[in-house]
């Protein structure tokens, strides 16, 4: 099984990146706010946590939580496993993501037993049936 490696963007439909959005903001925020020092360090803090069931982001700004937000432990997607001309089957995937020494990383798991392989083989029957007629399909 290949592992795939995903990114903030697709976490959580986007919510990740927008809560760090929201915290960049606060962040900005307080550098021109005349009641800190515009030198003093500022940190944006994104916290990923995984019990085996679900997952947990948390973004956090200098020492003021910003939220949490839960991530579906499975998600669907539609990658590459025919040809192109097929129309690509859904499949379940098992999201993981761990802490490394330098950065974090995610791995994806096939979770549907291969049932895309069916479909995959039914599409490819119906776009031969469909693009060459004169050709008689067995299966």
């Amino acid at each position: 099984m290949r592992e795939q490696i995903t990114s903030l963007e697709n976490l959580k439909g986007g919510a990740v990146i927008e809560a760090y959005e929201h915290a960049f903001a606060e962040l900005l925020g307080n550098i021109l706010d005349p009641n800190t020092k515009a030198t003093e360090k500022r940190q944006i803090v994104l916290t990923v946590a995984d019990d085996g069931i679900t997952q947990q982001i948390t973004v956090k700004t200098g020492i003021a939580r910003i939220g949490d937000t839960e991530l579906k432990s499975t998600l669907e997607l539609k990658p590459y496993r025919t040809f192109r001309e097929i129309d690509q089957p859904k499949s379940l995937f098992l999201l993981r993501l761990q802490s490394g020494k330098e950065l974090p990383t995610a791995a994806l798991f096939e979770a549907d037993g291969s049932s895309w392989q069916l479909e995959a083989i039914a599409s490819i029957k119906e776009w031969l049936a469909s693009n060459i007629p004169d050709v008689k399909i067995i299966g």
